[in-house]
């Protein structure tokens, strides 16, 4: 661990420079959580030190992070009950990750891997199950036509995102239901051709700001990894003496009572995060996934080859909003049938 952590903790000590869009980022969280300071406890103290913050060019040095790791949880704990907030020692002691087993429908040939929920990764399947029962080819990228299949496929997708997607110890979600052909069939009936409905409206919206990786080689190994605060600086809750603020993936839980997503202790949220694999007759062919923000982007394949892998970067444009994720990998996967 020592090892893992030490150039994280030398960046914390030593500082490192602020490229532009980050300085861009950071000014506008900040001027913005300000107009609020009592809900972000904190932040101010921890980011924007005498009332300044970094633009582009500075040196950042974050001294209380490299002093932070040997006393986290205590810390956490004693700071939490300070300010009201939920989380504990008991929640951090008891944390543990978790092995999943992906979930997966065929598309044309490829087989595509996603996570099951807590996540939205099984969106981009149901919409994939919709649309394979269009000729997207002979209806032409970009066409009318071709919008307005993706569009009504995404709305039906996320009217059952908006309600089963949720944490499976706490709520049964019927995966193998949604992500069936019989029910994309169903589903797919319910769609007039002539005109956009306008009874399938989602009701869970979110931003998102996430990095996404992939890499694959030629042995056959692939990730996909993805990470995410989820909005700015998060939550806005940070703990001055230890250097940083927690994540707000937690604004995802509904408060609706005996809504699958409800929020109780314990529970994972719902959220919008989607790394993903694509195999082709039981071998490795692509990982891929989309990180979510109103950033630029882009779905990051990696693709296999006979002398090894390609990395590329492909798909995308602007997306108006992390929801739009299982749309910009659907819209990935399914254009290259053309």
């Amino acid at each position: 661990m020592e090892r893992v952590l030490k150039p994280s903790i030398g960046y914390a000590f030593d500082g490192h420079l602020i490229p532009e869009i980050i300085a861009r980022s950071w000014r506008g969280e900040i001027e913005s959580r300000s107009k609020d300071p009592e809900h972000c406890p904190g932040l101010l103290d921890t980011f924007s030190p005498g009332g300044k913050y970094p633009g582009k060019g500075d040196v950042w040095r974050n001294p209380a992070l490299g002093e932070t790791l040997a006393s986290i949880a205590k810390t956490i704990d004693a700071y939490m009950k300070r300010i009201g907030a939920f989380l504990s020692y008991e929640d951090l002691a008891s944390h543990e990750g978790a092995w999943i087993d992906p979930v997966s429908t065929n598309y044309r040939g490829w087989d595509i891997w996603e996570l099951p929920p807590n996540g939205q990764g099984i969106a981009a399947l149901q919409i994939l199950n919709i649309l394979e029962g269009y000729d997207l080819a002979d209806i032409g990228f970009g066409s009318t036509k071709h919008q307005h299949a993706f569009i009504e496929a995404k709305k039906l997708a996320y009217e059952d995102r908006a309600k089963f997607y949720a944490d499976p110890d706490f709520s049964d979600t019927p995966v193998e239901m949604l992500i069936s052909k019989d029910y994309a069939a169903e589903k797919r009936g319910l769609i007039d051709p002539q005109k956009a409905s306008p009874s399938y409206c989602p009701v869970v919206l979110e931003r998102g700001d996430t990095v996404y990786l992939c890499s694959a080689d030629s042995s056959g190994m692939m990730v996909s990894l993805i990470q995410s605060n989820f909005i700015g600086v998060g939550s806005g809750v940070c703990i001055p003496e230890l250097g940083f603020g927690f994540q707000n993936r937690g604004a995802s839980f509904n408060f609706q009572s005996g809504h699958a997503n409800e929020y109780a202790r314990g529970k994972r949220p719902f959220h919008t995060i989607i790394p993903a694999f694509v195999t082709e007759g039981g071998k490795p062919l692509m990982a891929f996934g989309v990180m979510g923000g109103s950033a630029a982007s882009r779905a990051r394949p990696s693709y296999r080859q006979s002398e090894g892998f390609r990395h590329e970067f492909t798909g995308g444009g602007r997306c108006p909003a992390s929801e739009s994720c299982p749309f910009l990998a659907a819209i990935w996967i399914a254009r290259q049938d053309d």
